[in-house]
């Protein structure tokens, strides 16, 4: 049985959310947390994989919780369908006792859409639409269309999990400042199974479409098409006047954030730099040499992009598909950024280049200053290649010298 019905999954999560009736054992598998602020993520994969361009995963986040949670709508988290890289796909072996991970067993190749997101800005919007509301026993399911997204290996038995960052929920406090609540996984008898798919021997293994659409219900435009080349000026599909008078100021922007930060490490000294230890962490020479290369590669390219301007979510950015080179997708935040400063117009355009595979291809470890700092001291080696690190490195606001 595929398991891509979202009237199915909603009835799985309620029934898991409802208390325990007689002669079931359904509920029981919801323990009340003794914590205040707890969080039960259970996921669900369709049982078999016939085409991956026909494929579907459900996820129940449960307030187990005694408060109730403002919970941000994190576009790489399972509270949204966006087609980010939200879920790993591993090839798993069967056992006496199930399934378990093969050794070196594959990851499933994936291919996902890169997302400009500020928690702390959405916070201070206050608009609804933007997280949501679960009282302690409520839940949310979301079944996601993952149709393109992913190319398996081989067939046989599959796991699918979440990646780690998705299971860090962030909620909006009573002051209006930032939490974050580490779902507790689902680990009970029937977690195995739930996660559990089989990509069947007679079915297709790699998407044949690709990855078509970002996945949010507000903006299903299909991805523009790849051009064979671009032009030396910028240009613009779905944009107002206004709206392409702001893009024009935030490349000029960009492209002085860019010509600074070359000048800046053309002639700076390492040792010391506390601006490069700011948003990549303590110097080592091939990381250093490899940022260079990257704000390198990002000379003059803003000025010859494409901008699309139909997205409207407003907790967005922007967004690209990394393999389609040159095309950015400017969302509802865009418009309310300054054009230069931190979470700027030019600098979120520097944040998606980065993210263009023939470019750099960085990936979003971190949103925001202070988890992009934290990151640059844990893990140099992501701050490297994290998009936001490299926008604020470039805006470098508060100026560092």
């Amino acid at each position: 049985m595929i398991f891509t019905s979202l009237f199915a999954a909603t009835l799985w999560a309620t029934s898991l959310a409802a208390p325990t009736q007689s002669g079931s054992n359904v509920g029981s598998l919801v323990q009340r947390d003794a914590d205040l602020d707890s969080l039960l993520l259970i996921i669900k994969a369709q049982d078999d994989v016939n085409d991956p361009d026909d494929l579907t995963v459900s996820s129940c986040l449960i307030n187990n919780g005694k408060n109730t949670l403002k919970i941000l709508n994190d576009p790489n988290g399972p509270l949204t369908t966006w087609k980010t890289h939200t879920f790993e796909f591993y090839e798993v072996a069967s056992s006496g006792t199930g399934l378990k991970a093969r050794s070196g067993g594959n990851a499933a190749h994936v291919s996902a859409v890169r997302v400009k997101y500020n928690p702390e800005v959405v916070a201070a919007l206050a608009d609804p639409s933007t997280y949501t509301v679960l009282q302690p026993g409520e839940n949310k399911t979301v079944t996601h269309d993952l149709s393109g997204m992913y190319s398996f290996q081989t067939s046989g038995s599959y796991a699918v999990k979440t990646t780690t960052n998705a299971e860090n929920f962030r909620i909006i406090k009573e002051d209006g400042s930032i939490g974050i609540i580490q779902a507790k996984l689902y680990d009970g008898a029937e977690a195995a199974n739930w996660t559990a798919t089989n990509v069947a021997e007679s079915g297709t293994y790699a998407s044949l479409r690709g990855l078509a659409s970002a996945g949010i219900p507000t903006h299903l435009t299909r991805r523009w098409e790849e051009e064979n080349s671009l032009t030396k000026r910028q240009t613009f599909r779905n944009c107002s006047a206004s709206q392409q008078k702001y893009i024009a100021e935030g490349v000029v922007g960009a492209n002085a954030y860019i010509a600074e930060v070359n000048k800046y490490l053309a002639t700076t000294y390492y040792l010391g730099n506390k601006r490069y230890r700011t948003w990549f962490g303590p110097y080592e020479k091939k990381r250093w040499n490899q940022v260079k290369s990257h704000y390198l590669a990002l000379r003059n390219q803003p000025a010859r992009f494409r901008y699309d301007c139909s997205c409207q979510e407003v907790d967005t950015f922007a967004y690209v598909y990394p393999d389609q080179f040159g095309t950015i997708y400017l969302c509802g935040a865009f418009w309310k950024a300054p054009v230069k400063g931190t979470d700027s117009k030019a600098g979120t355009i520097i944040h998606e280049a980065t993210h263009f595979t023939k470019l750099i291809g960085t990936d979003d470890y971190a949103y925001g200053h202070t988890d992009a700092m934290a990151l640059a001291k844990s893990n140099p080696a992501q701050a490297i290649m994290n998009a936001d690190s490299h926008e604020y490195f470039a805006e470098n606001t508060p100026f560092i010298a």
